[in-house]
């Protein structure tokens, strides 16, 4: 099977026509307006939507860069390690906060977190994960 692919955005306009164009127009239709990965893991994990639609859409997903989005992914479709890294290296603290809160605490991605240097997420981090001293710190940290 041939999938096509835009440049992915975070919108679920992108996802439902991505999903359209390759043949999956029901799932499209049942997306609801908001990050949608939630439903695509359903579909996999059900057979419902074939594994090169689904890799098709991590390759997008993945060029993209978008933390958030890669967080979501891992949250709710599968945690991979491609996802992962691509969450990691946007930088974007608060989505690795996030996955450490609710997917899996990582030293990888906590690292991430902490070389973001977002003090709000490893502030979070030390209530609701863990209390650790070299997370802690970023928040100590007095903004210049």
């Amino acid at each position: 099977m041939t999938t096509t692919t835009a440049p992915f955005k975070p919108t679920i306009a992108w996802l439902r026509s991505f999903l359209a164009a390759n043949g999956q127009p029901d799932l499209a239709r049942r997306l609801p307006d908001d990050y949608c990965w939630r439903e695509i893991g359903q579909a996999v994990r059900a057979g419902a939507c074939p594994p090169e639609i689904v890799d098709a859409a991590t390759a997008a997903l993945i060029a993209s860069g978008n933390g958030w989005a890669c967080y979501k992914y891992c949250l709710s479709v599968k945690d991979r390690p491609d996802v992962r890294a691509a969450m990691i290296a946007s930088g974007v603290g608060w989505a690795c906060y996030e996955y450490c809160r609710n997917v899996q605490d990582r030293a990888d991605v906590r690292a991430a977190m902490i070389a973001s240097g977002d003090r709000d997420a490893c502030y979070r981090y030390c209530l609701n994960v863990q209390d650790r001293p070299e997370v802690w710190a970023v928040f100590e940290r007095r903004r210049l």
